[in-house]
């Protein structure tokens, strides 16, 4: 598995703290790079042309 950059933030934070923002997602873990790398691909692409006002955490 890769480290995210969250980890890598969260390295050294106790174990409370890190539940803690792990417990305010959603879908209870990180993001992989490569599905960030892919939500980027796609606001690249053309297939975002309507994409507007959107917010990705």
């Amino acid at each position: 598995m890769n480290t995210t950059m969250a980890q890598t933030l969260l390295d050294g934070t106790s174990p409370v703290v890190r539940k803690m923002y792990e417990d305010s997602i959603p879908l209870g873990r990180f993001a992989e790079p490569d599905e960030v790398a892919l939500a980027i691909c796609h606001l690249l692409s053309d297939e975002a042309s309507y994409t507007n006002g959107s917010v990705y955490n």
